[in-house]
């Protein structure tokens, strides 16, 4: 990964954190992505003092939020001189009720759909300029949700966990 780009969305904790932390040990310079500026800051902080590198950076930008997800497109091309060689769209939400953002999209999918096809989409010049480029999407269960892993069983890439005693996949065998 040695000279390579890398934005993580979701960075600031969880799987994103880890992912970030790996990449950076292992030579990537890593733009890491959050909403909340001091929990972006602790992060980059925390990373360089783990993995080795100084070359961790960060950028706040609320995922909810197309000119959010604009605007961190712009700005993660520009600080990596126009070549992002891997993107991944980790970051997550949901609600235990409907909420609705200021772009008039269920908050929900505006972070689990719209904004990583947007920022995809925004970053695409970056991306194609790279030659061998990679997105990455994640999924995973819900955040805080009811479910845990002794009742979950198979994931669902659209609604996180679903309780069954079956995992759900054999049926597109």
């Amino acid at each position: 990964m040695e000279g390579k780009t890398v934005l993580v969305t979701g960075s600031t904790g969880g799987i994103g954190k880890e992912t970030a932390r790996q990449l950076a040990a292992f030579g990537a310079s890593v733009i890491l992505v959050g909403r909340d500026k001091y929990r972006a800051e602790a992060a980059v902080t925390d990373l360089r003092h783990t993995s080795g590198s100084d070359d961790v950076t960060a950028i706040t930008a609320d995922m909810s939020r197309l000119r959010d997800v604009r605007r961190l497109a712009q700005e993660a091309s520009g600080r990596a001189g126009g070549v992002v060689d891997v993107l991944i769209n980790n970051a997550g939400a949901t609600r235990s009720h409907r909420e609705v953002t200021e772009d008039g999209m269920e908050t929900a999918f505006a972070v689990n759909v719209a904004a990583p096809f947007c920022l995809t989409h925004w970053l695409m010049p970056a991306l194609t300029a790279s030659g061998q480029a990679r997105v990455i999407n994640i999924t995973g269960g819900i955040p805080g949700g009811g479910s845990t892993s002794t009742t979950c069983r198979a994931r669902s890439p659209i609604s996180g966990c679903r309780s069954t005693t079956r995992p759900s996949w054999r049926r597109w065998r």
